[in-house]
């Protein structure tokens, strides 16, 4: 599995940092989901715990739904989870753009020096 790293807390290594700037998540996901089971089994966000861990360790350390790979879960997946072939557990509905108007009080904590904010929508 993977070693997440958090953007405020731990060091990174020029190579990791050069590597994260280079790729990003977009690039990685390209890669590493190109299967067509990919979107048939990338559990919703409302998802049980238990189903991510299950598909992130497929995606990252059998790399099952790289274009090579087999498109399916783990053995350990839950019952009802297994996903060639069957129904889709996320749907792609389209994007959403959010525009931020303005932002105060952001603590610049982000290896660039700047602030690492997310939006919450209700």
């Amino acid at each position: 599995l993977s070693a997440p790293l958090s953007l405020k807390m731990d060091r990174w290594s020029d190579e990791k940092r050069q590597r994260l700037l280079s790729s990003g998540n977009r690039a990685v996901n390209a890669t590493l989901e190109a299967h067509a089971a990919a979107a048939q089994c990338k559990p919703s966000s409302e998802a049980d715990v238990s189903a991510k861990h299950v598909f992130v360790r497929s995606k990252y350390e059998r790399r099952a739904f790289a274009a090579e790979g087999d498109g399916e879960l783990l053995p350990s997946t839950p019952p009802g989870r297994r996903c060639a072939g069957g129904a889709p557990q996320q749907v792609h509905a389209g994007i959403l753009i959010v525009r931020l108007i303005r932002a105060h009080d952001l603590i610049a904590a982000d290896f660039t020096g700047k602030s690492d904010p997310y939006v919450k929508a209700t």
